[in-house]
């Protein structure tokens, strides 16, 4: 169930909600709308397969090695 529904919806659900956002967002302000959000896509899509979402956590971004450079220099420029 994990490795065919839940990993597959979570990662659908993060690639629709995760471009609203820049990655200063997600690591600060915004990290708890995302999170509200993410929870109401993965219910909507997880209900169907008798799967219950009671709340999506972002713990940690894992940036690529060009995003933690743009990171990097933005932080650089203070």
């Amino acid at each position: 169930i994990q490795s065919t529904h839940i990993r597959r919806a979570v990662k659908e659900a993060v690639n629709e909600i995760g471009p609203k956002y820049d990655i200063f967002e997600l690591m600060g302000p915004k990290r708890g709308e995302f999170s509200e959000q993410a929870t109401v896509t993965l219910q909507r899509r997880l209900a169907p397969n008798g799967l219950t979402v009671d709340s999506v956590l972002l713990l940690t971004a894992y940036p690529t090695p060009e995003t933690m450079e743009k990171i990097n220099r933005r932080i650089n420029q203070y």
